[in-house]
């Protein structure tokens, strides 16, 4: 790395460098200077383009791509999930009673994001940070469309509400929820004043009080103002957002963090996706969310109703993925804006402190090889490797070889993590990949270890949400035979990205997070071969030998 102000000779890596953060929030300086755009931001940032739900795994840039957009555009709002009191939606005794009666509240969590989206686009057009000039809005407003009379229905909803205005999104929540609350616990005192209102409770009624409640709870739903709010939508495209030089965006970031139970949430979030069609009309604005792609894959599964169509919603989806090129560019990038802002004023390669090669591929090709081609795992890697460049004039073969034996671990527990909520067993199910050579075929995995696991999952609770639990309990009660619960085992691995399956000699080895689509299950035979990523060899101790006997 020689060059005018520095040599080989002088220079050393020093302790704690890094190039960059894992998480987008604290990874500010690096994304303000080394910031690759794949194109996504053109499209996320076009208010005419319909692509407004960011899709992708867990660290592939959602919330770098809308942080982008705040540092790039003037008029963002950004609301925080946990301030739209999801939780306390969710832990409603009076909804969970409803829902678990049968009571469909899907207008109730449309009304619900239509109100809440409508006001904090008025706060922020307006400026309403207070009392007093919430009562000037008002006062403005009166008068503004006197003649037309749907849109006065608008405004008679924002008057009615508008007094509450200028407080935080999570009180004015709390505050129509409560509202609505208040209607359906009289209907249903109405009928019995010794009801309890839970959701344990709802599974307790006869047939005909569960008729009973849902009709009363029909017409307390029915008198929602939703046709106001949908007149209130009118007003701001027609009479508020009207300079169509001047565009607003509204971004909701995390929605596949656990905020909310998980019946309730993907209710929400169908909502939500329904009414970012619905404020479209407004021209100037575009709503952008970020949202994990098996979390959609289970929103659209668990709410689809009659006539449902998948690919009706296709426009509105940017999947966030990247390729070699980009991921090198991103590394050559802070690789360089690292050791310039440390060392030289000169452009830093990344060739220059690299080896050409590790066991005969280009260095960059064996790294990339253990990631799942997303920023988080290179920059993760490379910062195990600058953790051990520490003191020394150069990066070595032994020094990169070393640092996988820290990231391979760190990498095994971080999926861990991301799917704990829909595969809390990983932990156990990995058993079956360790000390195997990678590309062992499906019915090599044993009945000993078909029984080991069944046994760890089907008499333990905490893997009762897993549906692998489903599938031991019904192995371990001949349900299913042993090669089910194999495929069942298999496809779990596969969904998460620890193993890819080849389908045939013809096929290439397929991996989830190559995926353009939500994943569905492969169709497993027990003589296809499955071949271990990676980036868990050394966790698990793989040998890296292919017998194609």
């Amino acid at each position: 790395m020689a060059n005018k102000s520095t040599s080989k000779s002088t220079f050393k890596f020093k302790n704690h460098q890094r190039i960059g953060a894992v998480q987008a929030e604290f990874d500010t300086e690096f994304l303000q200077d080394c910031f690759i755009d794949t194109g996504d931001l053109e499209i996320a940032t076009d208010v005419k383009n319909p692509r407004s739900i960011l899709v992708g795994r867990t660290g592939s840039g959602k919330s770098a791509l809308l942080l982008k957009v705040k540092e790039c555009e003037e008029n963002v709002i950004e609301i925080s999930p946990e301030n739209l009191s999801l939780d306390y939606i969710s832990n409603s005794n009076i909804i969970s009673f409803f829902e678990e009666a049968g009571l469909n509240l899907d207008i109730l969590f449309r009304f619900l994001w239509k109100h809440v989206l409508i006001v904090e686009l008025l706060k922020h057009k307006y400026d309403l940070k207070n009392e007093s000039a919430t009562s000037a809005f008002l006062s403005n407003i009166t008068g503004l469309l006197k003649r037309d009379r749907q849109k006065q229905k608008g405004i008679q909803y924002l008057k009615q509400w508008g007094e509450k205005f200028w407080e935080d999104t999570e009180f004015r929540v709390k505050e129509v929820v409560s509202n609505i609350e208040n209607k359906l616990k009289a209907d249903v005192k109405s009928i019995s004043p010794t009801f309890t209102l839970s959701a344990e409770a709802a599974k307790t009624l006869t047939d005909s009080q569960r008729q009973e409640i849902v009709e009363r709870g029909k017409k307390a739903v029915s008198e929602i103002q939703i046709r106001d709010l949908a007149e209130a939508i009118k007003f701001l495209a027609e009479d508020v957002f009207t300079n169509g030089q001047q565009r607003h965006y509204l971004i909701i970031d995390r929605l596949d963090e656990n905020w909310a139970s998980k019946k309730i949430r993907y209710k929400l979030i169908r909502a939500l996706i329904e009414e970012i069609k619905s404020f479209r009309k407004i021209g100037c604005l575009k709503i952008l969310i970020t949202m994990w792609l098996d979390l959609l894959e289970d929103v659209f599964e668990k709410t689809k109703d009659a006539g449902f169509q998948e690919e009706k919603y296709r426009d509105l989806l940017l999947p966030i993925q990247w390729n070699e090129e980009n991921l090198l560019d991103l590394v050559k990038s802070r690789i360089n804006h690292l050791l310039k802002y440390n060392y030289t004023n000169h452009s830093v390669q990344f060739d220059s402190i690299f080896p050409g090669s590790i066991r005969k591929r280009k260095t960059f090709d064996y790294l990339i090889e253990r990631t799942f081609m997303r920023p988080r795992d290179i920059i993760s890697y490379l910062n195990f490797v600058l953790e051990r460049a520490a003191g020394k004039s150069s990066i070595t073969v032994d020094l990169i070889q070393s640092a996988e034996e820290d990231y391979s671990e760190e990498r095994i527990r971080s999926v861990e993590h991301e799917w704990a909520s829909i595969h809390p067993s990983l932990a156990i199910c990995k058993s079956i990949l360790e000390k195997r050579r990678d590309g062992f075929r499906i019915q090599e995995i044993s009945e000993d270890q078909l029984n080991e696991i069944s046994m760890s999952l089907a008499f333990d609770d905490k893997y009762i949400i897993d549906s692998l639990s489903a599938s031991a309990s019904a192995y371990l009660n001949h349900g299913i035979t042993s090669n089910s619960f194999r495929y069942d085992l298999i496809n779990a691995l596969y969904h998460v990205g620890m193993v890819g399956i080849k389908q045939g000699p013809r096929h290439g080895t397929k991996w989830s997070f190559n995926s353009h689509s939500i994943i569905g299950k492969l169709n497993l035979k027990s003589d296809m071969r499955v071949y271990i990523h990676p980036m868990f060899w050394r966790n698990l101790d793989i040998s890296a030998q292919d017998e194609d006997s």
